[in-house]
């Protein structure tokens, strides 16, 4: 299997991000909680992709800098956004390692569409610890996760059948794969964890995410950071209003926005 870094470069993924050129619902909810502050923010903008979320946050921001541990996703956002070049800014960089920024530089940190959920459990807490170290006390940090409580729905044979024949024999070969992958017999072991890497069929079975559940999230987030608020995935991207909301709710993953300690 080729590692998570070297399927993010792959060409399809890059076409595959390049397509979506639209937020979330709760990236639009976000978008207007911060709208009035983004005027005066410095903004890192993590695992930008192809510069899905560029498009919107950068010409509201007073700085805008966007990264990627992919090369390849950096190089299509100098394309796409060359007419841009000196206002916004584009690099390759690894959350796991931003020392070339230093303490407190940013007044926003974005890392969304569950990038951090591509590299281990060690390594996350680590760019955890990054992210705050280069966002001043106060500031904003936002990032999405994918829900454990999801992983059953990954296992619905209904879902994917469709009148069309070849892409409902698509759906059943992926669901064989699935199971070969993670059989549905270590389904409940792997539910009864705060967190779980596993291999959920993504980008054709070539990488593994993490899964967390929300409020074990918002715990792990506690170190560096302090009012934690969610938004699901579904619907219009409600705030989900307490862990008990959010421990139900099965939404693929979870928006957090929270604020240095």
């Amino acid at each position: 299997m080729r590692s998570n870094r070297e399927t993010f470069e792959h060409v399809d993924v890059v076409r595959y991000y390049g397509s979506d050129q639209s937020l979330q619902a709760p990236e639009q909810r976000i978008l207007d909680l911060l709208r009035p502050q983004l005027a005066e923010m410095s903004m890192l903008d993590i695992g930008v992709g192809t510069g899905r979320t560029t498009a919107f946050f950068a010409p509201l921001v007073k700085r805008y800098l966007g990264v990627d541990y992919a090369a390849a996703m950096i190089e299509r956002c100098q394309r796409r956004f060359a007419a841009q070049e000196g206002r916004l800014e584009f690099g390759v960089a690894d959350v796991r390692d931003l020392s070339h920024f230093a303490d407190k530089s940013f007044d926003l940190v974005m890392f969304s569409y569950n990038g951090l959920d591509y590299i281990s459990h060690e390594d996350r807490l680590l760019g955890l610890g990054e992210m705050a170290r280069v966002l001043r006390s106060g500031g904003t940090f936002v990032l999405s996760s994918h829900n454990i409580l999801s992983l059953p729905a990954l296992f619905d044979f209904g879902r994917g059948i469709q009148l069309h024949p070849i892409r409902t024999l698509e759906h059943l070969l992926a669901q064989f794969r699935l199971r070969r992958a993670l059989p549905l017999s270590t389904l409940p072991q792997v539910m009864a964890r705060p967190w779980a890497i596993v291999n959920d069929g993504s980008h054709e079975f070539r990488v593994k995410t993490y899964y967390i559940l929300p409020s074990a999230q918002v715990k792990q987030l506690e170190p560096w950071f302090r009012d934690v608020q969610t938004f699901r995935l579904r619907g219009n991207g409600e705030q989900l209003p307490d862990f008990a909301a959010m421990d139900a709710c099965t939404d693929p993953w979870i928006y957090f926005v929270c604020t240095r300690r």
